[in-house]
């Protein structure tokens, strides 16, 4: 095999597609197959996610299985899970808030030009439906979409009311399984080589 050697054209950042880069849509929509599809009509923009962007974590359970005699002679995998992590900031969209606290917890009023709208949300114990995501990011070298097929909010995190600051919710959302059995799609363009 020939020796390549290091470039740095092969780094890259995960900065935000401007315009939007967080989107939610019901299960059973339509998903993007790559990194430059259109995004189906259903997937609406959750808005502004903080300056910390997002983070994909996975995690293995496993267990080292050991001989007679105590050695490690192999490692089995009980379980396996995908989560992404963000902070959106825009508190007062509406669409963000029917994500985090469930579409019938959140009724909102439109406002027209002669009078103020306003939004009653409910904070109950309600499971929250399982829904498709999409992240996308544009740098110089390359667009990038994380897909989460089927997923759901599970945890947010606490909640400020601070002068200084702007509202958040800092959301875990959890990847489930696929009908393929991936929680996750990672699609990415390479930048076309030099001539």
């Amino acid at each position: 095999m020939a020796f390549v050697a290091n470039t740095n054209t092969n780094v890259d950042t995960g900065r935000p597609k401007v315009g939007g880069y967080a989107f939610s849509a019901p299960l059973g929509t339509e998903l993007p197959g790559d990194h430059k599809a259109d995004l189906n009509e259903a997937f609406l923009n959750m808005g502004y996610v903080s300056k910390d962007g997002i983070s994909l974590a996975e995690e293995r359970n496993t267990t080292d299985q050991e001989d007679w005699g105590g050695t490690v002679i192999e490692t089995t995998q009980e379980s396996f899970s995908s989560t992404v992590t963000a902070t959106f900031l825009e508190s007062l969209r509406g669409d963000l808030l029917k994500a985090i606290y469930g579409k019938d917890n959140v009724t909102i009023v439109e406002p027209t030009d002669q009078v103020e709208g306003s939004v009653h949300v409910k904070h109950n114990a309600t499971e929250l439906d399982n829904a498709s995501w999409v992240f996308e990011m544009a740098s110089r070298r390359s667009r990038k979409r994380i897909v989460l097929p089927n997923a759901r909010i599970t945890a947010v995190g606490e909640v400020k009311f601070v002068a200084a600051e702007l509202i958040s919710y800092q959301c875990t959302i959890k990847a489930y399984p696929d009908n393929g059995g991936d929680c996750v799609h990672e699609y990415k363009s390479l930048p076309k080589k030099a001539a």
